[in-house]
Parts: C-alpha cells; structure tokens; sequence
C-alpha cells in the first residue's frame, strides 16, 4: 500500500555528486580533495600530499565497509573522495572473479559484466544513501580512448572513463557532473616550425557531451562549457547557475502576469515545478507567446486609431 506522505514537493538543496576523469596528474584529486571535510577512499595514494583524512582499502569488500560506516554515522565526514573508480574495480574483480575473470565467468557472454554491475549497483545505491544525508561524493577515474561507432555516421575515436562500458554507463548516469579533465592545448605555428600542439598550462574542466570526450551538467540553466579545473569554481559555477535560474523564473512570472491568461500561468506553474530544469525552455516559449501577443495587439490599435481618424 502507497504511503502519500512519502510524496515531496518544492526544490531539495543537495550536494553535488561529481565524476572527475581525465589524463593522469591533471588535477583530478586535488579538485576532490578541495570538497568540505572530505573522506578519501585513496585506493591510489593520490591524496598524501593534501590535509585531508584517508584510507586505503585493500579490497572491494573493504570499500563497502567503509562505506556503511560513513553511513551509520560511525565515520564523520562532509564529503566522499573515491580515488580511483579505476582501481576500485580492478580490486572488485579480483573479490567478484577469484580464480576466474570477468570474461569467463559462468560460460562468458558478457554474464561476468552483468554480474559486476549488479554489485557495483549496490554500491551506488549506498553512495546515494550517503549524499541523502547532504554529503558530497566526488568519484575520480582515468581516461581512455576508445572507438564510437555512431549511428547516425561514421565512427570515431573519443575520451571515455576508463572503466568497463556496463560500469561506465551506471556511473555516469548517477552523477550530476560527468567532468572531463584536461590541461588546455593550443596550436603553435611559425615559419621555422612545424605545426604542433603546446599546453598554456590551464587546466579545465569540460561539462558539455560532445563528440571528442563524455561531460555532462545535470539540472543546470546556461551552465559554462568549461570551468577552472577545482572544486571552488565548480561550486561557484553551481552558485551563479542557481541564481540564473531564479532570474529567469521571476522573469517568467513578470512575463505571464503581462499575458494575462490564468490558464496558460497554471499550467507554466505546474510545469516549472514539475521539471525545475527546464526553465530556459519555459522562459523561451513564454516570451515567444507575450511576443506574438504584442504583435497582434498592433495592428487592433492601428485600426482603432484609423476609425477614430476617419470619425474625427
């Protein structure tokens, strides 16, 4: 039997969960060990160099223990580092596959995938135990190069989590930041040299899919391409994004209150608060129909003006 105080309204204020990947020694841990009083599981021994609490798990069975004492309150932090994805799932497989491999467990055909991301399910489902609790969790994972095959044309090569593709899918969909990490290139050329590419020595991190590498920014309004590579400017993009989105929702009431039709401001209304993410696209479309308004009340007034002209 359903519970209906189960059911939540309004906008919920949660830390971010983020997925940092990219080349090795860009910056990734520094930016998630710059998360509030974080905890990192450090499975690569990134995090010795800054003033953050760790531990280093020895297996994957040993992660999951850390995890539910984060979760019980046994362990106090703000913040979750997992340092890496990539090799916590090496050791996963050596707990899931012993004396087997992913490959070959049960007979093959992709059943040693299936069966690891069931547990690594399991996982995230913990994680978001503990983001619930209003803690951030920073994921951090290498990159790879690996072929799309797309659809729609030919196939290309592109920057991926380097994790097995089951994984990879699971993990980005959970996050609300899939971002990739990099220093910034530009190409140098003169007379006496050959073209080649050369770093400025920025680093960024990228938020936008597209066909080079995997980025996402979930939830956000007009959220910047590409930010300085740590956790303070993600947080301060987050910020600035957030009172855009407020801006734009004023806008939209101050733009239907102009319209004047109490049916169209309902459903916007309801839609808003539905799908809170949608707000560029709602402010477009009311200020498409106040337009269209506008531009029919012109010729009514011309032709009001006329009469009266022609009366007069």
């Amino acid at each position: 039997m359903i519970d209906l105080k189960k059911i939540q309204r309004g906008r919920v204020q949660l830390p971010p969960r983020v997925l940092f990947y990219g080349f090795d020694g860009v910056g990734k841990t520094t930016a998630a060990c710059g998360a509030p009083d974080a905890l990192a599981l450090d499975f690569n021994r990134g995090s010795v160099k800054f003033d953050v609490a760790r531990v280093a798990p020895g297996s994957f069975s040993e992660m999951n223990e850390w995890l539910t004492a984060i979760e019980k309150g046994d362990v106090r932090c703000s913040s979750v580092v997992v340092d890496s994805l990539t090799e916590a799932e090496m050791l996963s497989h050596a707990d899931l596959f012993a004396g087997s491999s992913i490959e070959d467990f049960n007979g093959g055909f992709g059943r040693g995938q299936t069966h690891a991301v069931m547990k690594w399910r399991d996982v995230l489902a913990q994680l978001d135990r503990i983001w619930l609790q209003g803690k951030a969790i920073a994921l951090i994972a290498h990159s790879t190069v690996k072929k799309f095959d797309d659809p729609t044309g030919p196939g290309y090569e592109r920057f991926e989590p380097s994790l097995q593709p089951k994984l990879a899918g699971l993990v980005r969909q959970w996050v609300d930041f899939v971002l990739f990490c990099r220093e910034e290139v530009v190409i140098s050329k003169s007379k006496t040299e050959k073209t080649k590419g050369v770093t400025t020595g920025i680093r960024y991190a990228y938020t936008r899919r597209c066909p080079a590498f995997d980025a996402k920014a979930r939830g956000t309004s007009l959220f910047p391409e590409r930010i300085l590579l740590g956790w303070q400017p993600l947080m301060d993009a987050i910020a600035a994004d957030e009172a855009r989105s407020g801006e734009m929702r004023a806008e939209i009431d101050l733009m239907l209150a102009e319209v004047g039709d109490v049916a169209l401001t309902k459903k916007v209304t309801e839609w808003l608060r539905a799908n809170p993410s949608n707000v560029v696209e709602t402010h477009n479309r009311v200020k498409e129909i106040l337009e269209t308004k506008k531009s029919a009340e012109v010729p009514a007034m011309d032709a009001k003006a006329a009469q009266a002209s022609s009366v007069s």
